[in-house]
């Protein structure tokens, strides 16, 4: 689809070439290459703020490519990770400045689909309420963009709104929290409400895996997960998940990460640690999901980034350090896995000095 659209937008042009230039410098471990896609980058960087300014081109389609693009540069040759943040951020305001109708073509709903949970991490990253949400933007829902089942897409959908409450929910927690400890009230009635609007939302997330599994079961000998043995003999995870496809990678990922959030967010509204086992659980399954989906050249590490910054959140000490020397493996081909994205205030998260391998609040 972008190709069709190159020659009539020199911001979208200039971010295909500086990441194709980057791309290929990778795959072909040619450094020059490498360097020269930053130069590049820079000047996609000019062009697209031009672009940003014209009248005419400002709220486009390429222009929201290109923006797109040239943060998906930053995945894979990050420097920090504000300035994916920064990307992400800027292509999310302006798919919400250009509103819903503008995304029902073909191209836009493809952009809005590959790009929703970007928008999501990035709402939960900043700590601010997510614009999809909105009544208006649950409502869009890109069916018939891509072969295969209609039923399958559209639990995807559903999924990815019941993901984007995450962050509104998170927001409320932390500032009720804030609030009972600067009062000393617990504001009971609104507690009671994030309780259930929490709870709710656990078990949306665990019906919608309950019909995601039960699609493929009727119509299917070899299941969407399948358990194989660990081609590096791992100790830690000997056996490790075989997925049928990105999509059910994707969104089984993503349900696991999402629980653990919630879990966390239910966990701390009851000032208790009920859930730990499970999250354990779920831990150990994003990880198991590693080994596999880490050895594609970008969709399987691109999708593993968010999932693992979940699970970094409450993993044990050893198995922090696995997952850490998973992401600087990933990060030979994605730089920004390279970065730690998560750093929420709330008690459950840790960090580990690895000089001296201690453990402490943060």
């Amino acid at each position: 689809m972008v190709a069709e659209r190159l020659g009539q937008n020199k911001a979208l042009d200039d971010a295909v070439r500086c990441i194709t230039v980057n791309h290929v410098g990778r795959l072909s471990k040619n450094e020059v290459a490498i360097r020269r896609s930053r130069g590049a980058y820079l000047e996609a960087l000019r062009s697209l703020q031009i672009g940003l300014y014209d009248p005419e081109t400002g709220t486009s389609s390429e222009t929201l490519c290109a923006t797109w693009l040239l943060g998906l540069y930053e995945v894979f040759s990050s420097t920090d990770r504000d300035s994916w943040i920064k990307h992400a951020g800027g292509a999310s305001r302006l798919m919400q400045i250009r509103g819903t109708q503008r995304h029902e073509n073909e191209f836009d709903a493809a952009m809005f689909h590959a790009f929703r949970v970007t928008i999501i991490v990035e709402a939960l990253i900043c700590d601010r309420d997510c614009f999809l949400d909105s009544p208006e933007w649950r409502a869009v829902a890109p069916l018939g963009l891509y072969e295969g089942s209609s039923d399958i897409i559209a639990l995807s959908n559903r999924l990815y709104n019941d993901m984007a409450m995450l962050p509104g929910l998170i927001g409320a927690t932390q500032s009720a929290k804030s609030a009972q400890r600067a009062t000393g009230l617990t504001g009971e009635a609104a507690h009671n409400v994030l309780v259930v609007r929490t709870l709710r939302l656990s078990l949306d997330l665990e019906s919608w895996y309950e019909d995601f599994i039960s699609l493929y079961v009727p119509h299917q000998e070899k299941p969407p997960i399948e358990e194989v043995p660990s081609k590096f003999d791992d100790p830690l995870f000997p056996i490790v998940y075989q997925y049928e496809d990105s999509v059910t990678l994707g969104a089984i990922l993503c349900y696991y990460a999402s629980q653990i959030l919630v879990n966390e967010l239910l966990d701390n509204l009851q000032n208790n640690d009920a859930h730990r086992v499970k999250d354990s659980d779920l831990v150990n399954k994003i990880c198991r999901s590693v080994e596999p989906a880490a050895k594609e050249n970008f969709i399987g590490p691109y999708t593993l980034l968010f999932p693992l910054n979940v699970a970094l959140r409450i993993a044990t000490p050893e198995i922090r350090r696995w997952i850490r020397t998973w992401m600087n493996r990933i990060g030979d081909k994605l730089e920004l896995a390279k970065f730690d994205l998560s750093e929420s205030e709330e008690p459950r998260v840790v960090v580990e000095n690895y000089e001296d391998g201690s453990v402490s609040s943060r």
